[in-house]
């Protein structure tokens, strides 16, 4: 088998975890949020929808990535994390990650809100660790982590459970989360 066909089959295997993740998670979202919303591996309107975002009002951390960017990195790596957060049409939310060689840890690298939309304001950091959840699960994942996380947003990320911190110097690196 050719290093290519390797990595196809490598590829078609974390696409089909993801998928499986989806699939488990989207009657809880139905339920909890209703018909509109929808979650995706992130696609070219994901990016068109999130190159427009603007600043969020009242100070609220709301990073300017370049999301196309951002993902065609990602993409280079089969064990990636990628979610797109969907009522109807609106994208709501963004999400990328990567699952470790040993598939102990799966990671959130980043996670951003659309400023605009209002419809999940508060819930994308919800849907995004009910997402880990799954995966993990399907994976047998034993460690969830926020990576390089806002230092504004460290008491609302352990309100999810990620409690221990991983320092360098006095700033938090990492946030950890056992399964």
């Amino acid at each position: 088998m050719s290093s290519r066909d390797i990595r196809l089959e490598n590829e078609q295997k974390y696409w089909n975890y993801r998928a499986a993740a989806k699939l488990a998670l989207m009657p809880i979202l139905i339920q909890t949020y209703g018909e509109s919303i929808d979650i995706s591996d992130i696609n070219t309107e994901a990016l068109l929808q999130s190159a427009s975002w603007t600043a969020l009002p009242n100070n609220i951390p709301n990073p300017k990535w370049n999301w196309k960017t951002l993902v065609a990195k990602a993409r280079r790596k089969h064990k990636r994390v990628e979610l797109a957060i969907w009522m109807d049409t609106q994208l709501c939310g963004i999400m990328l990650g990567k699952v470790s060689d040993r598939k102990v840890v799966v990671s959130i690298h980043y996670i951003q809100r659309n400023p605009e939309n209002f419809i999940l304001a508060g819930e994308i950091a919800n849907i995004a660790i009910l997402f880990l959840d799954a995966l993990s699960s399907i994976l047998g994942c034993n460690e969830q982590v926020m990576m390089n996380p806002d230092q504004g947003l460290l008491d609302y990320y352990k309100s999810f459970g990620f409690d221990i911190e991983i320092k360098k110097g006095s700033k938090v690196t990492r946030l950890v989360r056992k399964k």
